[in-house]
């Protein structure tokens, strides 16, 4: 462990339209000579709501077991206002800001990994499709297959994320859904040599179905990639980060407490 850690907050990584898109940077401080690997923290929030700080517990544990850590912001959509595929190039925009900082940061750009959770989860495999040198994603309780989940939505909530994020719907426009949906994306995602998963998701998830992670988890087996899981029985949603107005989603917090060591310890293994 770690004990000296430098935070560099409010970084900004791109200018759009006259605004910052910023991330909070967490950097372990040790005198060795070999570079860090690297994390970037990808927060949910059905692509409406949501910040870089809802990882502001897991940036310095993270950072404190040797991981340089990037937690970014991203546009965000709203009722006529969709933002794919821009939210997908702010992302990208991060990752290549992350790389262009390695020798600063003492990175090695070549061990750089992602975590994402609900909506998040789909931004990082959609990322790694983009940059192949990713090497591990940790994936919590995510959004693999979009228009199944824009059919549930509709049944369940009153907002429409999903349409507001595409300004389209799947019958609308099929082959969009489809290009963003890792789940769709199987046999590009097989191509990727160096990558491994970690999935992690709540049985009892009632805002992201735990079917969508399960099979998510069997087709990835079905091809071959790297894939493991951590299922927590008793848990559903909104438990992984500090999403603003709900209780919980800080490490001292169950299940978080035992799934930080694993994450640390898959990570040790992939990254």
């Amino acid at each position: 462990m770690i004990t000296n850690i430098r935070v560099e907050k409010d970084q900004t990584f791109k200018v759009l339209e006259g605004k910052n898109m910023q991330a909070d940077v967490y950097l372990p401080v040790k005198e060795i000579s070999e570079a860090f690997p690297a994390l970037i923290l990808i927060h949910g929030g059905a692509w409406q709501a949501g910040s870089k700080e809802m990882y502001q517990d897991w940036g310095p544990f993270l950072a404190e077991n040797g991981y340089a850590t990037m937690s970014i912001d991203y546009r965000l959509s709203s009722k006529n206002n969709p933002t794919w595929p821009g939210v997908l190039d702010d992302v990208r925009d991060a990752y290549e800001w992350l790389v262009r900082k390695a020798n600063e940061y003492n990175i090695d750009a070549d061990r750089i990994g992602v975590i994402g959770d609900s909506c998040g989860a789909q931004l990082a495999f959609m990322l790694a499709l983009d940059k192949p040198k990713i090497k591990s994603i940790v994936s919590v309780y995510g959004v693999y297959d979009v228009a199944a989940w824009w059919k549930y939505t509709k049944m369940t909530r009153d907002d429409d994320p999903v349409g507001n994020l595409f300004g389209k719907s799947p019958t609308e426009e099929p082959d969009l859904y489809e290009a963003a949906s890792p789940a769709s994306q199987l046999s590009k995602l097989q191509s990727l040599k160096d990558l491994n998963c970690l999935m992690i998701w709540g049985e009892q998830d009632t805002i992201v179905p735990a079917k969508q992670s399960r099979d998510f988890f069997t087709q990835l087996t079905g091809t071959g990639i790297p894939v493991e899981k951590l299922v927590i029985p008793d848990k559903g949603h909104f438990w992984f980060t500090i999403f603003p107005g709900i209780p919980g989603g800080r490490l001292v917090d169950k299940p978080n407490t035992e799934v930080s060591t694993r994450v640390v310890e898959y990570l040790g293994r992939t990254l």
